[in-house]
């Protein structure tokens, strides 16, 4: 975008998505705490989730920021590693 517009993955602080194979009463969710810096303003903390009923994307100067997805998903009996998550951003102007 030339703007040197710079998004940093700094974890995910929650993530209570049902497991692959288990049958849940609610989907869950997962927040991805990330941090957006450009060179006209100051690092700006924010989050994103996973679940269809939190917010999924966000507007920061002229950009529209989404999360489309965050890998792996979690497995029954299994601890996912902060280092192994994933998160896919779709980032446009608008």
């Amino acid at each position: 975008m030339g703007d040197n517009l710079r998004i940093t993955f700094e974890g995910v602080g929650e993530d209570s998505r049902c497991p692959v194979g288990a049958q849940c009463a609610t989907e869950g969710n997962a927040r991805v705490d990330l941090e957006y810096i450009s060179p006209d303003s100051s690092p700006l903390g924010f989050s994103l989730n996973t679940s269809r009923t939190s917010t999924r994307d966000t507007t920061l100067q002229r950009y529209r920021i989404a999360l489309t997805a965050l890998t792996p998903q979690p497995k029954e009996g299994s601890r996912i590693q902060p280092e192994e998550y994933s998160a896919q951003l779709i980032v446009t102007e608008k």
